[in-house]
């Protein structure tokens, strides 16, 4: 696990920024609109089971609205990936809305930043998380942060919160899981776990992603390096607070058998089927 990633045990601070733009102002009350998208409440409740306890992350809201200097329509972009004249444009929004808002206050306590710009017509649907983009605050510098564009709400088709809390990852360290197009290549993770399948309806993290996190600890996890079939092992449900909840079993230099029990939970609905 990268040492460079959010803290990811114990309580956490992190800030979301909203901002709007001269020519794309915010009519919507603060608090309103980043319950109704970004759903921070929800997201803390989730990384929270899914760290089995382990890890607390508070979401704390910026007391204002940071319009920027610059007009939406200027960071609007040439290509896929935001990248024109030199600048990538999505890194100039969060660093001009970072500059904006230490002139109303220090950012310098908090582990991440979360830009949040809902009323952006250049970004489109859009989320993303930056984890090589150094933004100075304060004394410090920071290398987590992310910016969420227009990404419906927690009504839509996809909730707007798990696309908050699929970004929210990256910074744990984690990588995307999810299969472009159909995910036919049998390489799909299915509905398990919010890296790989945002629409899924068993979005917690895989035993893996929580062993290599730290919220699963050795002690919980079966390594089974000398695989005898006469042996049965019994695993607790993956959510459970105690008990073996992972099987690993290395195959070879470069492959791993993992198992793992899902049973219902807030975040995981398998409609009995375990």
């Amino acid at each position: 696990r990268n040492p460079d990633r959010v803290y990811q045990l114990g309580t956490t601070d992190n800030l979301i920024l909203v901002v709007d733009f001269p020519d794309a102002k915010l009519t919507d009350p603060l608090e309103a609109i980043v319950g109704d998208v970004l759903a921070p409440r929800t997201v803390e409740r989730f990384l929270n089971e899914s760290s089995n306890g382990k890890f607390t992350p508070t979401f704390t809201i910026f007391p204002r609205v940071i319009t920027l200097n610059s007009l939406d329509q200027s960071f609007a972009h040439k290509s896929s990936n935001y990248f024109y004249q030199g600048v990538q444009q999505d890194h100039r929004l969060v660093k001009e809305a970072v500059s904006i808002a230490q002139t109303y206050g220090q950012l310098d306590r908090y582990t991440s930043i979360h830009v949040f710009a809902p009323t952006s017509k250049s970004l489109g649907y859009y989320g993303s998380a930056f984890v090589d983009m150094p933004l100075k605050v304060g004394s410090s510098t920071l290398l987590n942060s992310q910016l969420m564009g227009q990404i419906g709400t927690v009504n839509s088709a996809v909730p707007s919160w798990k696309v908050f809390a699929h970004e929210y990852g990256h910074l744990l360290g984690m990588y995307d899981y999810y299969i472009q197009g159909t995910g036919s290549s049998g390489k799909s993770p299915g509905p398990f776990d919010i890296m790989g399948n945002t629409t899924g309806n068993a979005n917690t993290f895989f035993g893996f992603q929580r062993w290599v996190q730290g919220w699963l600890e050795d002690v919980d996890v079966i390594c089974d390096s000398s695989f005898n079939s006469s042996v049965t092992h019994i695993l607790s449900p993956l959510n459970g607070k105690s008990g073996k909840r992972l099987y690993v079993h290395p195959i070879d230099g470069t492959t791993t058998l993992m198992v793992e029990h899902r049973t219902d939970s807030e975040f995981d609905t398998l409609n009995g089927n375990d």
